[in-house]
């Protein structure tokens, strides 16, 4: 048999992550590491922090303290995720509860679990993700609880969205 040594990216935080240790990907990845970019992986949750931006959205009537029914129009900045952005790696972005494609993640998870997926690995930065190599959609369907609450998004988080995003995704390319 034929010896070698698995292949071990240079994240300092890796050895923290016991999900990596758990699944064995040391040596998934010595039989492919990391997929390549034909791959196009669907992220269908809240988001994902996927580019610098400013979002401005309206609140719902506020009822102020004297009485006065208010609606403000508020700018949000959001900051791409360092550790998943590089040139050309979002493809068909959507976000199904605001009908546009800018899929921000006001809440935090779907960021997380595109990292578990797709985060830059071996690049001796914070952490790694299984599927490095790959492409990433990012497929809004699930508002945050301050979103759904103070703005009200237009389409609600239901069955019949979750089967469009999904339509939305392989129709798009998500492998």
């Amino acid at each position: 048999y034929r010896i070698s040594a698995a292949f071990r990216p240079n994240d300092p935080m890796f050895g923290e992550q016991w999900n990596m240790q758990a699944l064995e990907m040391e040596r998934a990845w010595d039989i492919n590491e990391g997929a390549t970019s034909s791959v196009t992986v669907a992220i269908i949750d809240t988001g994902v922090a996927w580019r610098n931006q400013i979002v401005t959205r309206r609140t719902v009537p506020l009822l102020t303290e004297d009485g006065r029914v208010v609606v403000l129009e508020v700018d949000i900045p959001f900051g791409a995720a360092q550790d998943l952005a590089s040139n050309g790696r979002f493809v068909a972005p959507r976000d199904f509860n605001w009908n546009d494609n800018n899929p921000a993640d006001w809440d935090g998870h779907g960021t997380h679990v595109t990292g578990s997926a797709g985060q830059l690995t071996n690049n001796g930065f914070g952490v790694s993700g299984m599927a490095f190599n790959v492409q990433i959609m990012p497929v809004k369907m699930i508002p945050s609880e301050l979103e759904a609450t103070y703005f009200n998004p237009p389409v609600p988080s239901t069955d019949d969205t979750l089967a469009r995003a999904i339509r939305y995704a392989v129709d798009n390319g998500a492998n």
